[in-house]
């Protein structure tokens, strides 16, 4: 998908597509916005850092990992971490 003459708008968007270019634009950068949302719902904070659940830790480093290689690439993994994540 390729994406042009846009602003980037919104405050959960991938740091790293700002300087990637919008031409860069996949799925992994929606995945990005949707982990953090995620988290904030089921945690009930914004702060992604000092995680003492580890596998809360482990769902959400794989949405927003920096290195796009770490990070899920489709809804449904993402979606089966987010199933085998404990949330207590």
């Amino acid at each position: 998908m390729e994406v042009k003459n846009t602003e980037f708008q919104g405050s959960l968007n991938d740091p790293d597509l700002k300087i990637m270019g919008t031409d860069k634009y996949t799925i992994q950068h929606e995945i990005y916005a949707l982990t953090q949302v995620i988290f904030y719902i089921m945690a009930g904070r914004k702060n992604l850092n000092n995680n003492k659940n580890k596998e809360i830790e482990m769902f959400s480093d794989s949405g927003i990992n920096a290195n796009l290689s770490k990070r899920v690439k489709t809804l449904d993994e993402l979606k089966k971490l987010y199933l085998r994540t404990d949330w207590n």
